[in-house]
C-alpha cells in the first residue's frame, strides 16, 4: 500500500512539473525519449497527448516515443485478443486516435 501512495506521489508530481511546461519543452523531452523513465514517458505521453502535440514524422522521438508503444503494450494486446477469442486487438492512446 505504501508502495503504491509513493508511486501515485511521484507519478502526481511528474503531471504538475509537465503541465507547467512549454509545448516547446516537452517536445525537446520527446526527443529523448530514452533518457526518461517509463513512468515519466507515459506522463509525457498524457500532458502531449491533451495538448494535440505530435512530434515530427521520422523523428526520432517518433521511432521511440510517439509510435513505439514497447512490449508491454504487445503483451496486453496478446493477452486481450485471446481473453476475447479474436485475431487481433489494438491499443491506442486514445478514442480519437482509434478513428
Amino acid at each position: 500500500m505504501r508502495d503504491e501512495l509513493e508511486t501515485q506521489g511521484q507519478w502526481q508530481r511528474m503531471v504538475e512539473l509537465y503541465r507547467a511546461m512549454s509545448d516547446g519543452e516537452l517536445l525537446g523531452l520527446a526527443e529523448r525519449p530514452g533518457d526518461l523513465t517509463e513512468m515519466a514517458q507515459g506522463v509525457l505521453r498524457n500532458e502531449m497527448g491533451s495538448r494535440r502535440l505530435q512530434v515530427e514524422a521520422g523523428s526520432a522521438a517518433e521511432a521511440g516515443f510517439g509510435v513505439a508503444a514497447g512490449r508491454y503494450a504487445e503483451e496486453f494486446e496478446a493477452g486481450m485478443a485471446e481473453l476475447l477469442g479474436i485475431e487481433n486487438v489494438l491499443l491506442v492512446n486514445s478514442g480519437s486516435s482509434a478513428n
